[in-house]
């Protein structure tokens, strides 16, 4: 991927992880800016790989002198002495990737879907926003529009494409999804327009869907990945991607707290239409995010707390099986066997979407709520305490 870009790894659990732990843990914030998908207790544990993917490292043997990090078996490479800088290997196996993950976004960027050729210059850099709004432009297609509006807003000095980019023509071309209506009202708020803003979130309160589709990224991508690709390969290039859909500004979740405030849910109109947001991202949502923002509106307009609980134990279940998805939970890190499991996963959710991957897979599992939410509380406990001990 572009050298320039850095790709936030974290050493004990991946970035699908971390941005659940944060929705389950914390509110959305006001900011327009993303939270941080790191939750305190793992914070310690972030790694930036921020080195151009361009060496390739020469795998150690085991007879290898002792003076770096730990020794690693990984899928299709062999046994591996990590550098003390890189305990997670996320950097070496980053460093393995970079021709395939060049390929990939080369692949992607001369693809005759739309979708996947935006998804390729979102992944080459900010730097192609410009590119991402022309194609916005040329096809007048609602999901090119919302990608376009998130990469548009990652340049520093938009261009004349991006500038003919806005919330409310998104809107116009997707009129059923509350999510340009939010950022519409964003809009309004932010320029003082109260009449405005209302109008909009009257649209997003009577929607039926809500989708930026910058989440879905990884989705458009990944059929193009290359073929033959190892296992940690595929892994490595897929939560690349996906921290990328994470890590965007998704303003929508700003206004949605915003005009659903503790103050403001007491008026009437306002409470009746956020009644209605909450219901909806509990309904069509497809993200954590979502559930969680249900749940933080829900809590505002009069959801007993019987289901706040039982929203937050679902949240805590799908979370659970996430994690059993996960190189490294089990301590086998970059093992075959751990990185078929993830990487299964990951292909489920560019199938199904976040949630709704996690709700199958919580399905077939047999178990309860309750006991999965519990299984997940402990998982984050024992996280905390290897924390502290290291």
């Amino acid at each position: 991927m572009n050298s320039t870009r850095k790709v936030v790894i974290l050493a004990s659990v991946t970035a699908m992880t971390a941005a659940f732990l944060f929705v389950i843990h914390h509110s959305v914030p006001d900011s327009a800016q993303p939270p941080p998908i790191v939750p305190p207790a793992t914070a310690a544990a972030t790694a930036q790989t921020s080195a151009p993917m361009a060496a390739t490292p020469k795998p150690m043997s085991r007879d290898a002198a002792d003076d770096g990090g730990e020794l690693v078996d990984i899928c299709g490479v062999g046994k591996v002495r990590l550098d003390k800088d890189d305990p997670s290997g996320m950097e070496y196996v980053g460093n393995l990737a970079t021709r395939a993950g060049e390929r990939w976004i080369a692949t992607l960027q001369s693809s005759s879907d739309p979708h996947a050729r935006a998804a390729g210059l979102i992944l080459a850099g900010p730097e192609r926003s410009e590119a991402v709004a022309q194609l916005a432009l040329q096809n007048a297609d609602p999901v090119l529009y919302g990608l376009a509006l998130e990469a548009c807003g990652r340049t520093e000095h938009p261009g004349a494409a991006c500038s003919q980019i806005s919330p409310d023509s998104w809107a116009q071309l997707d009129p059923d999804n509350a999510a340009p209506w939010l950022q519409v009202a964003l809009r309004a708020r932010l320029h003082g327009d109260s009449a405005g803003e209302a109008a909009a979130m009257k649209r997003a309160a009577a929607a039926m869907q809500i989708d930026d589709y910058y989440y879905s990224l990884y989705a458009y991508a990944q059929p193009s990945l290359p073929a033959g690709l190892d296992a940690a390969g595929i892994y490595y290039l897929s939560i690349s991607a996906f921290g990328v859909a994470v890590s965007g500004a998704h303003p929508q979740y700003t206004e949605a707290r915003k005009y659903c405030s503790d103050e403001a849910v007491h008026v009437g109109l306002v409470a009746d239409e956020c009644r209605a947001l909450a219901n909806l991202f509990e309904s069509a949502g497809a993200t954590a995010r979502d559930l969680g923002m249900a749940k933080s509106i829900g809590a505002r307009v009069g959801w007993s707390q019987q289901r706040i609980d039982a929203a937050t134990k679902y949240l805590q279940a799908l979370q659970a099986e996430l994690e059993t998805t996960e190189p490294g939970i089990n301590g086998e890190r970059w093992s075959c066997g751990a990185l078929s499991a993830s990487n299964a996963y990951l292909s489920d959710m560019a199938r199904l979407g976040e949630i709704p991957a996690l709700r199958e897979r919580f399905e077939r599992s047999g178990i309860s709520v309750p006991e999965r939410a519990q299984q997940h509380r402990e998982f984050v406990e024992k996280l905390i305490r290897d924390a502290n001990t290291r």
